[in-house]
C-alpha cells in the first residue's frame, strides 16, 4: 500500500534511453541492454527505473535499492549487476524520494510502488515471471530489503542485504554515536537544516546532504531527521519500519553480508537479523567478511556470487551465460 504525502499513479511506459554496453566476465564477453521506465508520477516529480535486461534472460529478476542513508544516493548507485545479468537475471534499481524532504513512510511507498510496477508491466514487458523475483540492497538498500521481504505482497522469493539493518530502534540509530561524534565536525542545527532541498528529490543536488546524516548519527537523531518519529515516544508507529521486530516464521529467506569492521553500520544488526531469522525458522545465510562498510576486499567476490547463487536457488534459475 503506497503511504504518501501525495498520489503516486502509474504512467505512461514509453522508454526515455536504450543503451547497450557490453562486459567481460570470465574472459568471456556478454551483452545487456539498458531502458529506462517512468513507473510513477508523484505532486512534484516523475520517479524512473532503470532495466538491465540480460542477453540470455532466464525469467527471473531482481530488484536492486540503491544505498544512502536514505538522505543520499540514486538508482544509478547500483552494484554487482554484471554477475546477475552473466547469469540470466534481468537486473532493475527504481528511483525513490529521499528523505528529509519526504518522510521515510513516503519513501517507502515509492519502493512498493517500483516493486509493483516490476510485478505487473514490468514483468510483461520484459518477459519475467513474478512468481520468480527477489529484491536486493546495500546499506540502506539493504534495509530495504529486509523491510520489504516483511511488507510486500505478494512476498518475493527472498532478499538480499549487502551491509543493511533491520532495527532502527537499537543503539545505532536511536543513541548518540561515538565514532561520528569523534570523526566528522560539530555541524550546526542551522547549517544541517540548511542542506535540505525546498523540494522532494530522488538523487543528491548540490548541497552537503551527508552533513544531515553525520549530525543526526552524533545526536542518536536519524529517527527523528528521516521518519519523523521518537523511538521512544512513538515507538508503535516506528514499529511498522524495523523488520527484525516484524518478521514471522512466513518471511522470505534472506542472504546477509557484512563487514565485522563495519562503523556506520553495527555488526551487531546482521547478527541480530540472522538470530531472529533462525528463531523463526527462516532459511538464511551470514556471510561475514574482514571489511568496514559495504563489500569489498577478501572474500568479497565470492560471498557476492554466493548470493546469486541464493536468489537462483529460489527462482530455479539456470546459469545461461556462463
Amino acid at each position: 500500500m503506497i503511504t504518501s504525502a501525495h498520489t503516486v499513479m502509474k504512467c505512461e511506459y514509453i522508454p526515455l534511453s536504450v543503451i547497450v554496453t557490453r562486459f567481460s566476465m570470465k574472459g568471456g564477453m556478454a551483452m545487456h541492454t539498458k531502458e529506462t521506465f517512468c513507473f510513477a508520477e508523484t505532486d512534484e516529480l516523475s520517479l524512473y527505473i532503470d532495466a538491465y535486461i540480460p542477453d540470455k534472460p532466464n525469467g527471473a529478476a531482481v530488484l536492486y535499492y540503491h544505498g544512502g542513508a536514505g538522505i543520499v544516493g540514486s538508482r544509478t548507485d547500483i552494484m554487482a549487476s554484471e554477475l546477475f545479468l552473466n547469469r540470466g537475471f534481468t537486473y532493475l534499481s527504481p528511483d525513490y524520494r529521499l528523505a528529509p524532504e519526504v518522510p521515510l513512510q513516503t519513501l517507502v511507498g515509492d519502493t512498493e510502488a517500483a516493486y509493483a510496477w516490476l510485478m505487473g508491466e514490468g514483468a510483461r514487458r520484459f518477459h519475467i515471471d513474478p512468481a520468480r523475483v527477489g529484491i536486493a540492497g546495500c546499506s540502506f538498500g539493504g534495509y530495504l530489503s529486509q523491510l520489504l521481504a516483511v511488507r510486500l505482497r505478494p512476498r518475493p522469493v527472498c532478499a538480499l542485504s549487502y551491509a543493511g539493518y533491520g532495527d532502527l530502534m537499537g543503539a545505532m540509530y536511536a543513541k548518540p554515536d561515538p565514532f561520528y561524534i569523534s570523526t566528522q565536525p560539530a555541524y550546526t542545527e542551522a547549517y544541517a537544516l540548511a542542506q535540505r532541498s525546498p523540494a522532494p528529490l530522488t538523487a543528491p543536488d548540490e548541497k552537503d546532504r551527508m552533513a544531515m546524516y553525520f549530525r543526526a548519527r552524533q545526536l542518536g537523531a536519524w529517527n527523528q531527521l528521516v521518519a519523523g518519529l521518537d523511538p521512544v515516544s512513538d515507538f508503535d508507529a516506528l514499529l511498522p519500519y524495523c523488520p527484525v521486530r516484524m518478521m514471522t516464521a512466513d518471511t522470505p529467506p534472506v542472504f546477509l553480508i557484512h563487514g565485522e569492521a563495519d562503523t556506520d553500520v553495527s555488526p551487531c544488526q546482521a547478527y541480530q537479523t540472522a538470530a531472529m531469522l533462525a528463531s523463526l525458522d527462516v532459511r538464511h545465510r551470514l556471510i561475514m567478511l574482514p571489511c568496514g562498510h559495504g563489500v569489498y576486499g577478501e572474500g568479497a567476490d565470492e560471498a557476492l556470487r554466493a548470493s546469486v547463487d541464493f536468489l537462483a536457488g529460489f527462482t530455479g534459475a539456470e546459469s545461461p551465460n556462463e
